[in-house]
């Protein structure tokens, strides 16, 4: 049997730091999954935020859906940073690229928006319920963020 996703009956939250988030929740939530507990979410906030450069300096958001009895049901964090856009490429194609980037560093360059952060690894989301029922909440999720997000500049 698949759980029905009754958007009437769910609440996204929305944080734009982990400092407003619960910690002992987040932490129940994420805490074994490695380098993204809530403390070192704080540190990546702190590394990344206030520097000279664009690329290093990067904007975080959490997302917590909550049923109407105010449980959990789906949480994830994701950040929007500057990434060259050949990183997964070939090692020949990026030391071109990065030839280029001699005269004009910010060369085949973009925002994007990952879910999780590029120093984190493992499941940067999380969700109650069987698969159908997740996929489901992962649609409403991303829709709610996109929502929150609309203004983002795509290339610098």
């Amino acid at each position: 049997m698949h759980q029905i996703l009754n958007r009437s009956q769910l609440k996204t939250e929305h944080f734009k730091t982990v400092e407003s988030i619960d910690q002992i929740e987040w932490n129940n939530l994420f805490g074994e999954r490695g380098s993204f507990d809530w403390g070192g979410l704080k540190f990546l906030e702190e590394s990344f935020s206030g520097n000279q450069l664009p690329e290093d300096n990067w904007d975080f958001d959490y997302l917590i859906i909550r049923d109407n009895s105010g449980k959990s049901v789906l949480a994830t964090f994701l950040t929007t940073a500057l990434w060259k856009d050949d990183m997964l490429s070939p090692a020949e194609i990026s030391l071109q690229v990065e030839d280029m980037r001699k005269t004009d560093p910010y060369y085949l360059t973009s925002k994007v928006i990952s879910l999780g952060s590029l120093l984190t690894e493992g499941n940067h989301l999380t969700w109650t319920g069987n698969l159908p029922f997740g996929k489901r909440l992962c649609s409403y999720c991303l829709q709610n963020y996109q929502n929150c997000r609309k203004n983002i500049k795509q290339v610098i």
